[in-house]
């Protein structure tokens, strides 16, 4: 994978970072897999990683990991969720989206959005 990877710019997503259970306690595999994200993904110019995760505090465990004297920040962004399933319907300009559709789609307003216009599409 180095070698693949080379110098060339990069950027690793990883959905879901908080499933990866080896980051909850000190370990060689954590401790490896940290070092590597750091050396391929983090310490030079043109190297990023971006992750999604349920659990805020993962950024703290992983950032255990990879003592680093670097200035980049930890940018952390909450998605926007439905909060008023009413004031929803009025957004989407969706009369038939109740409190189940509106869960389903796990409040996100983009998949809800996307359904909304699948549901258009149908007609």
């Amino acid at each position: 994978i180095i070698e693949w990877l080379g110098s060339c710019p990069r950027v690793l997503l990883i959905d879901e970072m908080n499933n990866c259970t080896s980051l909850l306690e000190k370990s060689i595999p954590s401790t490896n897999l940290a070092e590597f994200l750091k050396d391929n993904f983090l310490s030079k110019e043109d190297q990023y990683l971006v992750f999604s995760s349920h659990i805020v505090s993962t950024v703290g465990q992983l950032s255990s990991y990879m003592d680093s004297g670097s200035s980049r920040p930890i940018a952390i962004h909450e998605l926007p969720l439905i909060r008023n399933v009413t004031n929803a319907i009025k957004i989407f300009r969706w009369p038939e989206l109740n409190a189940g559709k509106a869960l389903f789609y796990g409040l996100v307003p983009a998949l809800i959005h996307i359904a909304r216009l699948e549901e258009l599409r149908k007609r």
